[in-house]
């Protein structure tokens, strides 16, 4: 299997992100949206699409309080996802196998 890695371009906040890993809504656990870009492809302008991902680990990545290495699985296909991601900025990126 390949890995595919895309551009977070617009993610959620510090908050839903804690919330996403430690809470759950009626018995379920709650995914957090990712909207990313695939900047593999040949596209010369790729189109954002949204991730909804499910955090098993959540882990400071230097510190800050803002910069953090996840791992998970994503809504309806379950295929495992790790990634980087800045609270502060709302960017950083994700890989998943195909």
């Amino acid at each position: 299997m390949a890995l595919k890695e895309y551009v977070i371009i617009r993610g959620p906040s510090k908050f839903d992100l804690s919330t996403a890993f430690f809470d759950k809504y009626e018995g379920k656990r709650r995914p957090v949206k990712f909207g990313v870009k695939d900047t593999s492809g040949t596209q010369t302008e790729p189109e954002e699409v949204e991730l909804e991902v499910f955090i098993n680990l959540l882990q400071w990545e230097d510190g800050s309080g803002e910069s953090w290495c996840f791992k998970g699985w994503l809504f309806g296909s379950h295929p495992s996802v790790s990634g980087y991601f800045r609270t502060d900025r709302r960017t950083g990126f994700v890989t998943m196998r195909e």
